[in-house]
């Protein structure tokens, strides 16, 4: 079962709330008895000592600043990367910048449990992802693709494509149909930038089915000649294999991309 995304957006909304201090807000999104869990500083439990546990930080670093990477949902279970930025109120003034882990656990579209962990890895390890290399691999193979198409690095996003690719668009999008090999898909995607300028992909979300990765995208860009500036949000649905992306394929609405996956959430 995979959670709403509404639960992302709530996280979202925690770590910005805390990297602004508004631990009103944090608090508002979690249950009663919320725990909090931590390798270096102990359980904290319920939101008295939760508060207690934020003031304290606050009065050991001038600046904390939490920037989420990654959201992978497993299970009832959302683990997300996070780089933290601090700036601690004695010293040098020097901004500290480290990635941690987190592992959520959310009910009733509320928080009840947050486990912090030192490195990201030990995060996945702890929902089971430890023994599933080859899933992290993938998310990280994919995402270095995107980060390649945004710098226009075309080559090396060909790189983690299979030279046998399948490329499909739905018949209700532009550009619709279904491609085969790195020569049809450079055509496609030549043909796309054609018709646009400043071509971004930001990924957003990913979720795990094994062999296959669901990814919720934000795209920009700019019509070329109108410079009317385009954003939409989609999902993206890769299968792969041995390293390398054997097909693709685009869907206008998320859910229908986690439901061709066989994630969409039950009821």
């Amino acid at each position: 079962m995979v959670m709403p995304q509404t639960d992302i957006e709530t996280l979202r909304a925690a770590y910005e709330a805390a990297s602004r201090r508004d631990f009103d807000a944090i608090l508002r999104v979690t249950h009663p008895d919320f725990e909090f869990k931590t390798t270096m500083q102990g359980t904290h439990r319920g939101h008295g000592e939760v508060r207690r546990f934020f003031e304290d930080q606050s009065e050991a670093f001038e600046e904390v600043v939490y920037e989420p990477e990654e959201f992978l949902q497993v299970g009832d279970r959302i683990v997300v990367r996070v780089l933290v930025r601090s700036r601690p109120t004695r010293g040098a003034g020097a901004i500290l910048a480290i990635r941690n882990g987190h592992v959520w656990t959310m009910r009733d579209g509320m928080v009840a449990r947050c486990e912090s962990f030192p490195k990201p890895a030990q995060a996945f390890e702890a929902v089971g992802l430890g023994d599933r290399a080859m899933a992290r691999e993938n998310v990280e193979l994919l995402r270095s693709g995107y980060d390649a198409v945004n710098r226009g690095d075309h080559e090396a996003f060909f790189q983690i494509l299979d030279p046998a690719i399948e490329w499909k668009a739905p018949d209700r999008t532009p550009f619709a149909g279904t491609y085969h090999g790195h020569e049809a898909v450079r055509k496609l995607l030549d043909t796309y930038l054609d018709a646009f300028d400043d071509l971004r992909l930001e990924p957003e979300e990913f979720f795990d089915a094994d062999d296959r990765i669901v990814v919720f995208v934000r795209e920009t860009a700019r019509g070329r000649g109108s410079g009317v500036e385009v954003q939409i949000r989609v999902g993206h649905l890769w299968t792969m294999r041995e390293g390398k992306a054997m097909r693709f394929e685009y869907f206008p609405e998320r859910e229908e991309a986690l439901d061709a996956a066989g994630l969409k959430e039950s009821g």
